[in-house]
């Protein structure tokens, strides 16, 4: 039966028949509503689009790649009119022989923001794009504006900033961001970001092949990285010894258990094997960890070995330069030691000459002193004197 004669024949009060009809409404405009689909076939695009307007308009038209491949699978984004002809047709069946299969997108498959990421968009801009940011927002904006035409998004409910190197010249250092009023739902920016990455840049010459647009989870300027850091902490020694003595425990009464146990599950058992294969984790992650400890020590020490060699260095010239002073200073002594004893020499010819010079007057005086001749005895009135000589 029709949904009128439905309505007609039921025993329901006016009220009721006006709320089941406010809510086919809603499930009918939610089935004229543009949505994504995914096409399996190994056809060029050309070929694909070609096939699918005889049945009705296609909004984009993507490849789908896997690390940089291109596999069988195309994002489509097609009204649902379009899809139940297709359907009607025999296209929605895998294997139909007509060269592809329909089906419908998987929104479970839509990505979220990681951790420390936020539910705004970041697009890497090519380098031949990053001269004018006019352009490039522009660019932007146009991919947008095409999904509001087949009501992805609404009418001025995003914006676009971009990451400046220069405010006079207008270029952009990385990249730009999108980002999304609080009213979009982040299940509708997932889906813009599944439609827009992998598309193409415009292109700037016949010779240079068109880039990728590549869209990204934009980071999160407010998160706090301390809390993660804190929480991947590794383990105290004094936990680790805790830790060890309650495996032991653990492992004597698993022991008594299976004594008087014998019926054990599986699942027990795999539990205790995973119980006894997390020390010998947490050692090697000790050793891990220990290793570039000691390499850090090496390296401290080869460091200290030069600082060691150069104070030595600088010890072993002072101690010459000590050793060249006192040399100087001994020599000095030595030379007014030799003055001090020539100075004396001197004085002491000097001395020499004064009293032999003396010496000599005395000797000329006394040689010329006339001598006196020795008395003789007189005898009578005349006394004769006698010459020595």
């Amino acid at each position: 039966m029709d949904r009128k004669t439905e309505m007609t024949t039921s025993s329901t009060s006016s009220e009721e028949e006006v709320i089941v009809s406010e809510k086919l409404s809603i499930i009918d405009e939610d089935d004229k509503k543009p949505q994504l689909y995914i096409i399996y076939s190994n056809w060029s695009l050309i070929r694909i689009d070609k096939e699918i307007k005889n049945f009705g308009d296609i909004g984009l038209l993507r490849i789908i790649c896997s690390e940089g491949k291109e596999t069988n699978r195309t994002l489509a984004l097609l009204e649902n009119d379009v899809y139940y002809k297709l359907c009607e047709k025999g296209y929605s069946a895998k294997k139909n022989g007509k060269g592809f299969s329909i089906a419908r997108f998987n929104e479970k498959a839509l990505d979220s923001p990681p951790k420390g990421c936020s539910r705004n968009l970041f697009v890497p801009v090519p380098e031949i794009f990053r001269k004018d940011d006019m352009k490039t927002i522009d660019i932007i904006d146009e991919k947008l504006k095409h999904l509001v035409e087949w009501e992805v998004l609404s009418e001025n409910s995003w914006h676009v900033n971009a990451l400046l190197e220069s405010r006079e010249k207008g270029e952009i250092s990385s990249g730009c961001f999108i980002v999304f009023d609080n009213k979009v739902d982040l299940k509708t920016i997932a889906k813009v970001k599944v439609i827009i990455t992998d598309t193409c840049w415009p292109k700037v010459s016949s010779d240079l092949e068109r880039e990728q647009f590549k869209c990204l989870w934009a980071f999160d300027s407010k998160r706090k990285d301390h809390k993660d850091d804190k929480k991947s902490k590794p383990k105290s020694k004094k936990y680790e010894r805790k830790s060890k003595f309650s495996r032991k425990d653990s492992s004597d009464s698993s022991s008594e258990s299976s004594d008087s146990s014998d019926s054990d599950s599986s699942d027990e058992k795999e539990k205790k094997r995973s119980r006894k294969i997390k020390p010998r984790k947490i050692k090697s992650e000790e050793k891990d960890e220990k290793k570039p400890l000691r390499k850090i020590k090496s390296e401290e020490k080869e460091e200290k070995i030069p600082s060691r060699k150069i104070k030595s260095e600088e010890k072993e010239k002072k101690s010459s330069r000590k050793i060249k002073s006192e040399e100087k200073e001994e020599k000095e002594e030595k030379k007014q030691s030799r003055k001090i004893k020539s100075e004396w020499v001197e004085k002491k010819s000097e001395e020499k000459v004064e009293v032999e010079a003396e010496d000599k007057v005395v000797n000329n005086v006394v040689t010329s002193i006339p001598k006196i001749p020795k008395p003789v005895e007189i005898s009578g009135d005349v006394a004769n004197y006698e010459d020595d000589s």
